[in-house]
């Protein structure tokens, strides 16, 4: 699989995720700081460096790590915060959220499998 277009499709379901998220949060009153997404997009970095920090992350677990919850739960931190701001990272309710999209991901076997397929291409380099 390419990690490129592995990274595009699995990109597209946080985004429904993240998108869930927001209005579950405007419903409850709570305010994140998700306002200035759109100033921080101006400065993100190319695919290519997130894959690369990505792989820098994920290149000390083991295979079972590297496929299971725990390499997954880098994945996901590592594209939300590249793809919607760093700044989600300070939401109180961030962890819980990456967590709630590493289950979702999961519950999918093939998404599970490519994820699985693409974080160990991006290990090995």
């Amino acid at each position: 699989m390419d990690p490129i277009n592995g990274l595009s499709q699995i990109t597209q379901i946080l985004r429904q995720k993240l998108s869930e998220h927001t209005k579950t949060q405007k419903k409850s009153g709570s305010s994140g700081s998700h306002a200035s997404t759109s100033d921080k997009r101006a400065e993100k970095p190319s695919i290519q460096e997130i894959e690369r920090k990505i792989a820098e992350r994920i290149k000390a677990l083991s295979d079972e790590e590297l496929r299971g919850k725990k390499g997954s739960q880098i994945f996901v931190e590592t594209v939300i915060a590249w793809e919607f701001g760093e700044q989600l990272l300070a939401d109180p309710d961030f962890a819980d959220f990456a967590s709630d999209v590493v289950k979702t991901l999961h519950e999918h076997p093939d998404v599970k499998d490519k994820l699985g397929k693409m974080l160990t291409s991006l290990q090995r380099g």
